[in-house]
């Protein structure tokens, strides 16, 4: 007779090999949220069947022994790597990964099941419950994205929109990607503010930063310098504009990073770079993308 965390595992191992299967670059590359892709999620559920598979084969060898570990602090210590698997590999691996801990399951003697049964650590069989709670994130993501594609290019249909000139159309799916690899960075750099709201340019004293100005700490932009970034007074990190910058007396353009700004302030620094003969910007806004 089948055990039921048998039955469990190969209905949810088919639910992922069906996703990785259909899912497309653009796909594994949404956000699941600020830290989060799809693709990600996959190489951390790869991850933690090939933890599982090879607990089940030391206990094989030695018998059942505590697990315990901090799986957040895992977690967190794992994003970047995960961040840096390509993604189809990391989609592949989750695949491949519960093909082989779900067989190693299945032929595992009766005895050791029922030790681990006893061991009041279900995860170790039922590998089904932890791939189901991200298999429902991912469909839930990819539900919104197809929900949302229609009103995006109703939008972008616009007469309206066509015609003006701060409107760049980008591929739905490169928009993603672009905003998706700014988001890894934000994540992963230290913002620094030297120039808060307030002071005046080092330079030019007649300008005034209506935001807190500053830059990610480790990254490079087109002057060499940090990326440049403006910073709402809220506590709110997410990135929810660029703008594209053009400075005649510096001979250089730049892209600049708004994170947490309200419309307000996005409104704020558009003046700040369009007020000036010297300088003058357009603002991309993340918008529905």
């Amino acid at each position: 007779m089948e055990h039921p965390f048998v039955t469990e595992n190969n209905k949810e191992r088919e639910r992922l090999g069906n996703l990785v299967n259909r899912l497309s670059e653009e796909e594994l590359n949404l956000s699941l949220d600020a830290n989060w892709t799809v693709a990600m999620a996959l190489g951390h559920l790869a991850f933690w069947d090939q933890w599982s598979l090879t607990l089940l084969r030391k206990s094989k060898a030695s018998g059942i022994f505590a697990a315990n570990v901090d799986s957040n602090t895992v977690n967190d210590t794992l994003l970047p790597i995960f961040s840096a698997m390509p993604p189809r590999q990391a989609a592949s691996l989750a695949l491949s990964s519960a093909r082989e801990i779900d067989k190693e399951l299945e032929q595992a003697p009766e005895d050791l099941i029922r030790k681990i049964e006893k061991s009041a650590q279900p995860w170790r069989l039922y590998r089904s419950k932890h791939r189901k709670l991200h298999l429902d994130e991912i469909a839930a993501v990819l539900q919104k994205s197809k929900a949302i594609r229609p009103v995006i290019k109703e939008i972008m249909d616009s007469a309206d929109i066509r015609a003006s000139a701060k409107v760049i159309n980008t591929s739905f799916g490169h928009s993603i990607s672009f905003w998706n690899k700014l988001d890894r960075l934000i994540t992963s750099h230290q913002i620094v503010i030297d120039r808060p709201k307030g002071s005046h340019h080092p330079r030019f004293p007649e300008l005034i930063y209506p935001l807190d100005y500053g830059y990610l700490q480790g990254t490079s932009s087109g002057d060499g310098q940090g990326i440049d970034v403006w910073q709402s007074s809220l506590d709110e990190n997410r990135l929810v504009a660029v703008i594209c910058t053009v400075d005649t007396l510096k001979q250089d353009t730049e892209v600049k990073l708004l994170i947490g700004c309200i419309d307000d302030e996005i409104d704020l620094v558009d003046w700040f770079y369009n007020s000036s003969e010297f300088m003058s910007g357009i603002i991309v806004r993340r918008g529905l993308i």
